[in-house]
């Protein structure tokens, strides 16, 4: 087993946390080595009519939207900065590229094109995902938040998928799974706007008005549960229908139940643990064996961490 290393409660909280490894799955091939040269490709890709190239940084997108692929790579190029220097995620020297497509069909035939596996059932209706298979990031004209930056917050979330891959991680498939989808999530709560400072803001996100709805509902998964949960697992919760408030409307939406409380658990615990927050992370990715990531040290029934971040939830409602 490895070796437990407490985590600092946020000041007057009634419980602690210590950490736990998470089990890996290392049988899936290490795609890093396959990873398409985008220096290459997407210039002979942007033959086609409809799409350009546009560059920030080290993200290059193909895209058939231009102005809004720009305001997307700005985010992308300080989601990374904040990764790498807050939370001490490699950046990865390769280009990163990003294919931002409104026209489904173009979107495939380019996926296709890139090599990017399409196969997934998962990906039918999914408005961005990261393909391990060629280190691309896929953002298509699917609505997937009721909210004007969207396409921000997608691409911030794929962003934190590219690198954590880039930084050597493999996919988290056994207990401990939300790991993964967690800090993607999180990466959502960072502001769009390039003037504000970048301090994530999970109140200022649907995803924590939508972790509220499922508290008010009973719904959310008791955190030694859900810490315990595999890939599957996590995939068979279903997703569910609520109203909720969000920035001064009542709004109807089918909830993703298992990236809501990943998103709402991780900004729970960044709040919590501060500084300790991102050596948390990192133990949690790359140690192995015990099925739980959290465990309460203080005396008292296991519900205490549920009611302490039951607390902080409604500390943040909309």
């Amino acid at each position: 087993m490895a070796a437990r290393s407490p985590l600092i409660p946020r000041s007057g909280s009634a419980w602690a946390l210590v950490l736990l490894a998470v089990s890996c799955d290392r049988s899936e091939p290490d795609a890093r080595a396959s990873a398409v040269d985008v220096d290459v490709l997407f210039p002979r890709l942007a033959a086609e009519p409809s799409l350009v190239l546009v560059e920030h940084g080290r993200f290059l997108a193909l895209t058939d939207q231009p102005e809004r692929a720009r305001r997307c790579l700005v985010h992308a190029d300080r989601v990374a900065r904040f990764l790498s220097s807050e939370l001490a995620f490699a950046a990865n020297p390769r280009r990163c590229g990003i294919v931002l497509i409104d026209d489904d069909r173009i979107a495939e035939a380019i996926a296709i094109k890139c090599g990017s596996d399409l196969s997934a059932p998962h990906l039918g209706g999914c408005a961005g995902f990261f393909s391990r298979r060629t280190g691309l990031i896929h953002v298509r004209g699917l609505a997937a938040l009721r909210d004007p930056d969207l396409y921000e917050r997608l691409v911030a979330h794929e962003v934190a998928h590219e690198m954590v891959w880039a930084s050597g991680y493999p996919l988290l498939t056994g207990p401990g799974a939300w790991v993964a989808e967690g800090i993607a999530t999180f990466a959502e709560t960072l502001p769009t706007d390039p003037q504000d400072v970048l301090v994530p803001q999970p109140w200022a996100t649907e995803r924590l008005a939508q972790a509220q709805a499922m508290a008010q509902a009973e719904l959310l998964v008791p955190l030694g549960r859900f810490t315990s949960y595999t890939r599957t697992d996590l995939s068979r919760l279903r997703p569910l229908q609520a109203r909720y408030p969000f920035r001064g409307a009542a709004v109807a939406r089918s909830i993703p139940r298992d990236q809501v409380q990943s998103c709402a658990l991780a900004a729970f615990l960044h709040e919590s643990l501060g500084p300790s927050f991102a050596a948390w992370l990192h133990s949690a990715l790359d140690e192995g064996g015990t099925p739980d990531l959290l465990e309460r040290r203080s005396e008292g029934p296991m519900s205490a961490m549920d009611q302490a971040f039951g607390e902080w939830l409604r500390r943040h409602a909309h």
